[in-house]
C-alpha cells in the first residue's frame, strides 16, 4: 500500500496507526471504518455507537455500506487508494468551509 501511495505522490511517514480504545469515543466526532468487521470492532470497543458518530468510510461518498476492499486479500492496491480517495472526497466535500478570522 505504501508503494501505491507513493506513486500517487502521497507520504506515509511519519503516521502510524493504532488501535482505537474506548475513551475515543467522546475525544471524537466521527469515526469511520474501512469495513463491517471494522464498524462491529469500534462498536464493541466503545460499547455502541448512542450518538451514530461511526460509519463507513465509502457512506461519505455516497455508496452507503460498501466495504473498502481488503488490499491483503485483493492486491489491489491502486484500487483500494482509488476507494479511499472518493471517501476522503467525500468527507472534505461536506466539512462546511471555514470563515477568515
Amino acid at each position: 500500500m505504501k508503494k501505491a501511495l507513493q506513486a500517487a505522490g502521497y507520504t506515509c511517514e511519519p503516521h502510524a496507526a493504532r488501535q482505537t480504545v474506548r475513551a475515543d469515543y467522546g475525544r471524537w466526532d466521527c469515526l469511520i471504518g474501512m469495513d463491517d468487521e471494522n464498524l462491529w470492532d469500534m462498536e464493541r470497543i466503545y460499547g455502541g455507537d448512542p450518538e451514530k458518530k461511526i460509519s463507513m468510510l465509502m457512506d461519505w461518498a455516497g455508496q452507503a455500506g460498501r466495504e473498502i476492499d481488503d488490499p491483503w486479500y485483493t492486491r489491489d492496491f491502486h484500487g483500494v487508494l482509488k476507494q479511499t480517495e472518493e471517501g476522503c472526497a467525500g468527507i472534505l466535500a461536506q466539512i462546511p468551509p471555514s470563515r477568515p478570522k
